[in-house]
């Protein structure tokens, strides 16, 4: 059975439509940023959950190993030893670390333009910022300190 020549316009018609809204898709205008929050604010909460359970068993050599930035980290390490920057962790920053992980856990950040900085609003008392701060380096989340 043969197609009409009308039916067959149509069906091309459809083909090139739907060709180029799958193209087109992820640069209409402000969907592609959209989509990409969604997985970065997951993976940020999922990250600050393995932080809290990290934290609470006073994992802090652990922690240390996931969670600053590389450059920061690799800097600290120059300095002293992981077991050392641990001890000093444990004592100066841990609990505080835990109680505003555990304030930001249900929270949305605040993305910069790019993507690769996330914000969360922080109110702690005898903590001198109002904010926590996350960048995204390799497409993985890390603390800025």
């Amino acid at each position: 059975m043969k197609e009409s020549i009308h039916s067959q316009g149509l069906r091309r018609c459809g083909i090139m439509f739907l060709t180029w809204a799958m193209l087109s898709f992820p640069v209409m205008p402000g969907w592609a940023d959209d989509a990409a929050a969604p997985s970065d604010t997951s993976r940020l909460k999922e990250m600050i959950q393995a932080g809290i359970k990290l934290l609470e068993a006073k994992k802090y050599e652990a922690f240390l190993n996931r969670y600053p930035v590389p450059e920061e980290r690799a800097k600290m390490l120059k300095e002293r030893s992981l077991e050392e920057m641990a001890r000093s962790f444990s004592k100066r920053h841990a609990e505080r670390l835990l109680a505003i992980f555990r304030q930001i856990e249900g929270e949305v950040p605040t993305f910069s333009e790019d993507d690769q900085r996330a914000d969360y609003k922080v109110e702690l008392e005898n903590f001198s910022r109002d904010r926590l701060v996350f960048e995204k380096i390799d497409g993985h989340w890390y603390l800025r300190n």
